[in-house]
């Protein structure tokens, strides 16, 4: 996978204990170096961050710490560039006293409607099967 063509504006969310509570949402740049490096900064709702860290180009998995002026959370994930949709997704967490963890999706050049969206239409395909396998 080229790096250098990942680069750009992502939009996602992040939600607390896998709940898809996709009332945090949140905006970036990421630039994507060649030697698998990552940089970026953007906005939630908790505060303005900064991302650092790297892409592992033999699995696509990613390993992102967001930076807030107060703490810091790890964010580990899967990149993924299928039919032009270029994204990350996987589990944030927070070590220490607060010990949280919970789900992120990022998506380049995505809105927070379009990715609900998509989890509906893979929600819907999925009841569909069930509904076929309970008929066997």
């Amino acid at each position: 996978m080229d790096l250098n063509n990942l680069s750009g504006d992502f939009t996602g969310y992040y939600s607390y204990n896998n709940i898809n509570d996709l009332d945090h949402e949140m905006h970036c740049s990421l630039v994507f170096f060649d030697d698998g490096r990552v940089v970026g900064h953007g906005v939630d709702d908790i505060n303005p961050f900064h991302f650092e860290g790297t892409v592992n180009q033999e699995d696509n998995s990613v390993k992102l710490f967001k930076k807030y002026p107060t703490h810091t959370v790890d964010y580990s994930g899967t990149l993924v560039n299928a039919n032009n949709c270029i994204s990350i997704s996987g589990v944030w967490s927070i070590h220490g006293i607060m010990q949280t963890t919970g789900a992120f999706t990022l998506r380049r050049g995505h809105s927070k409607s379009s990715i609900m969206s998509d989890i509906n239409v893979i929600e819907e395909t999925l009841r569909a099967q069930l509904t076929k396998v309970n008929e066997l």
